[in-house]
């Protein structure tokens, strides 16, 4: 079960609701860009993987802080990095930072290219696609893909999950990923 938003750390019965669940065996995982410390640690012996999204590269020196507090705080939690783009080019520029830190984390990447439904899906998507493709075939082995999916394996043991996902919202208060 995926525990996503809104805010999930942000949901006043957040701790029943994983009781409940856990209490029935599932296996959780949390999406969160704004972790709520003490809701976290009431509910974290219930997670088996928190995904948590950082909003925009420019974000990653802040992010980096949460991961790594988190890492150490919660070393049973599988970590997973959410990260949105919109074009190839801030990722090169910061990939030896992104990288880094998931490799001093253990976390994998999740790396996410959001499209509104307002646009043609489509459009592009062989050329976003080729490029990440390239992009990531000297850093990473290819493992899988679907349609809209590919999963990539690092020499380190990351795991690489390159995506593209429509968002239903648009307009300023969603850009850079904030409707994951």
């Amino acid at each position: 079960v995926v525990l996503s938003g809104g805010e999930p750390c942000e949901y006043e019965h957040l701790p029943e609701l994983v009781e409940l669940l856990s209490g029935y065996g599932f296996d959780l995982s949390l999406i969160s860009a704004n972790i709520d410390k003490e809701r976290l640690s009431r509910v974290a012996y219930g997670l088996k993987t928190l995904h948590y999204s950082l909003h925009g590269l420019n974000s990653l020196e802040a992010g980096g802080r949460v991961v790594r507090w988190l890492n150490g705080e919660y070393p049973n939690i599988r970590l997973s990095l959410n990260v949105p783009f919109d074009r190839v080019e801030p990722l090169r520029e910061n990939w030896e930072a992104l990288y880094g830190l998931a490799k001093d984390t253990g976390a994998n990447l999740q790396l996410i290219r959001i499209f509104t439904c307002g646009q043609n899906p489509s459009a592009g998507w062989e050329q976003r696609w080729q490029e990440m493709e390239a992009f990531l075939a000297p850093r990473a082995r290819f493992l899988e893909a679907t349609e809209r999916e590919a999963r990539y394996l690092t020499e380190d043991l990351i795991k690489i999950d390159l995506l593209d996902i429509p968002c239903r919202s648009s307009g300023p208060d969603f850009g850079d990923g904030a409707c994951l």
